[in-house]
């Protein structure tokens, strides 16, 4: 018995069920038990496929699933790490697939999980409930088939999900499946009397729930790079006009994001910031009225600490309400919160302060956390904000990208749906660089998953320019709502490798050439996740064609130097 779950059903229950009062203390981002959800699954079938995706996806919400792939270590006595995370878990997810009762584990597993009374959502991938027998091969007791054929039983009497792999969407399902997940422990806990915040779930489930920005990584355009300083209300205007007359704004670039220098030195007499009079005279209400008329968002910069990274203009530490009070009736949707000027405190305690005014001023705005990753805010930005800086600044330097996507890959597994690691606004178009090395900067950010914040002059845009920011194949891989960051998978003697998963079982590949002379890159379809024998369809995303047909085992291109080839590989039947 299994029917569809869907993401409203668990979203209304979240905002029904948790406290909406925020403790003013630190909230972990994983319990004291051994798990919050068990994946029972067999490996051989599903490991690589749903089971790690899933876990994946649940682990990036700041929940703890357990997989004995993720969570044991060569040595581990088997039981003695899976009988007490069992035991420990507040929710079982039973992934049944063609073979799953072959293996006496899977069935041990499952049956532990019935006799210690959790709630078990099954998943029944590739096969019915039908189909499911416990069969004797002559190596199990007729205690332990009975123990088995009962939780069994149990398990396919129980409303659940079903997925296709070959025609299923596998976004859909793992959102649907994560949906699915927070219900159940949400319902969970509110049987139980208790309180979702002890569990350390209530601050980030809600925030991801109740406010559903950036299930994508932002797109726009962001003054600084290019500007720095030199803003005004007119070039603001003509920007969001360009990004209209360009078709860029059709592609999904929606942020005109103002940053330093748009305030004035000091605050009004009542403490408020006030747009400079002789940038903006309309002022920021007026700038955002007309951004918005256009279909676009507009953005605004401020600081963590006493005054902005320029010195012109005051920070908004010890006025965060009051800041977000004023941004939100501006009709603000984006900030970016800089960390200068701090006075020598903890970054996170001012992030919080501020992610907290921005919920209290009651308008849906996008947090971006610009703290240059002093304290690995990937751990724990996500709480208080959408997408967080990993780097230092960017410059339009061909070291300084490599070197910030380095840095930004360590952070991979902590981004997801809501929740972006930022290597910084692009420099494509800004002319330190040469065209492959664009496309290069342009590929890896899209691979990413990072935030695509334009930060060249979009009125003077090149053609060459805009076809590296247009190219449409390569931001779908960047929107995919999937939502995992791709990452380095191999490099040696400059030639990289990197690679991440999309929705509907395809893959996307970059093949980047760091060294400066032509070189072939290779690479087999095992290493990034897919098997063998897998027959794909290879697509080139700046060809914009189909190079290979029914493809297996491995493929080779010949790159040159600092420049990329990018493929989506598409598995067929």
């Amino acid at each position: 018995m299994h029917q569809r779950l869907f993401s409203s059903s668990a979203k209304n229950l979240c905002r029904k069920i948790l406290n909406p009062r925020t403790s003013t203390t630190q909230l972990p981002l994983t319990t004291r038990t051994p798990c919050d959800i068990f994946i029972n699954h067999r490996g051989i079938d599903t490991k690589r496929t749903i089971a790690g995706l899933l876990h994946d996806h649940i682990y990036r919400l700041g929940l703890r699933p357990f997989l004995d792939s993720r969570n044991m270590k060569p040595g581990d006595r088997l039981f003695d790490k899976i009988n007490p995370a069992i035991r420990g878990c507040k929710l079982g997810v039973a992934i049944f697939s063609p073979n799953y009762c072959e293996s006496y584990f899977c069935l041990h597993e499952l049956a532990l999980l019935m006799e210690s009374k959790k709630r078990v959502i099954p998943i029944f991938c590739d096969v019915k409930p039908s189909q499911l027998q416990v069969k004797d091969y002559g190596t199990c007791s007729a205690e332990e088939l009975q123990r088995f054929s009962f939780a069994l039983e149990e398990a396919k009497f129980t409303v659940g999900l079903t997925f296709e792999t070959l025609t299923g969407d596998w976004s859909e399902f793992l959102n649907t499946a994560t949906d699915a997940v927070i219900k159940n422990l949400v319902e969970e806990a509110a049987g139980l009397g208790l309180n979702i915040s002890s569990h350390g779930h209530e601050h980030r489930a809600r925030f991801l729930l109740d406010n559903g920005i950036a299930r994508t990584p932002p797109m726009g355009w962001n003054s600084w790079n290019h500007f720095q300083c030199n803003i005004n209300e007119t070039m603001i205007k003509q920007t969001a006009d360009a990004l209209i007359s360009t078709g860029l704004a059709r592609l999904g670039y929606k942020y005109v994001n103002l940053d330093d220098c748009w305030a004035e030195g000091q605050r009004d007499q009542n403490g408020k910031l006030r747009g400079k009079k002789t940038t903006f005279p309309s002022g920021i209400k007026a700038l955002a009225d007309y951004v918005h008329s256009k279909g676009l968002k507009l953005g605004i910069y401020g600081d963590a600490g006493k005054r902005t990274c320029s010195d012109r203009m005051p920070g908004s530490l010890g006025h965060e309400e009051e800041d977000a009070k004023t941004f939100a009736e501006w009709g603000i949707d984006y900030i970016k919160y800089d960390n200068c000027f701090n006075e020598g405190t903890k970054n996170r305690p001012r992030y919080e302060t501020m992610s907290r005014a921005l919920k209290k001023a009651g308008r849906p705005i996008l947090f971006s956390l610009c703290e240059w990753g002093q304290e690995d805010p990937a751990t724990w930005a996500g709480d208080y904000g959408h997408i967080w800086r990993t780097t230092g600044d960017i410059n339009d330097t061909f070291p300084s990208i490599t070197s910030i996507a380095d840095s930004n890959n360590v952070w991979a597994k902590y981004a997801g749906p809501g929740r972006w690691n930022d290597p910084d606004m692009l420099e494509v178009g800004n002319g330190g660089m040469s065209y492959e090395e664009y496309k290069s900067h342009f590929s890896i950010w899209a691979l990413m998953k990072a935030p695509l914040l334009i930060g060249c002059d979009v009125a003077s845009a090149s053609k060459e320019t805009l076809s590296i920011l247009g190219n449409i194949e390569v931001i779908a891989v960047n929107q995919d709502p999937l939502g995992v960051q791709g990452r380095k998978i191999r490099f040696k003697g400059g030639l990289e490798i990197w690679a991440g998963p999309l929705s509907r079982g395809r893959v996307v590949v970059v093949l980047w050439n760091r060294s400066h002379s032509r070189k072939p890159i290779s690479f087999g379809w095992r290493e990034i996740g897919l098997h063998p024998l897998r027959p794909c369809l290879v697509r080139d995303l700046w060809k914009h064609k189909f190079v290979a047909f029914r493809r297996r085992f491995r493929m080779t291109a010949v790159v040159g130097p600092h420049a990329c080839k990018m493929y989506v590989l598409i598995p067929v039947r």
